[in-house]
């Protein structure tokens, strides 16, 4: 043990300033995910949840249910043209848009320090072919 610290097996074998570069990028994702806060966190989940088909099949059953209810006779709590869906559903739209803006606000910022860490290895790329 030569007191340097320990690479990643998949950086074995690469230069010493590319696996630098490699380890910054590992050290920046890890920063990124452990200085997020609840809000941020909380974007994601609900994001992450409600981009699946699930969500889609769940809301096509509550519409119809919703609507078969009202329209059959069983049970009338919100009679055509659904103005109480309609103003749930606008609801539901305004909070999800919104989650779905602070998650793209922060996978911007995040690939914008991508970008960087790319051009840095591009620029390490270039030189290395220069001296060949």
């Amino acid at each position: 043990m030569s007191g340097e610290p320990q690479l990643h097996p998949a950086m074995e074998g690469m230069p010493p300033h590319v696996a630098r570069t490699v380890e910054e990028l590992i050290d920046l994702e890890d920063r990124d995910r452990s200085s997020m806060g609840l809000g941020d966190r909380l974007a994601e989940q609900v994001t992450k949840l409600t981009g699946s088909m699930l969500v889609v099949a769940v809301h096509g059953v509550w519409f119809g249910v919703w609507i078969l209810l009202n329209t059959s006779g069983l049970l009338t709590f919100d009679t055509f043209p659904f103005g109480f869906l309609t103003f749930v559903v606008s609801l539901e739209a305004i909070f999800l848009s919104t989650f779905v803006l602070i998650s793209e606000n922060r996978q911007a910022s995040q690939s914008d320090r991508r970008a960087k860490v790319d051009l840095q290895i591009n620029l390490i790329a270039e030189q290395e072919i220069t001296k060949i």
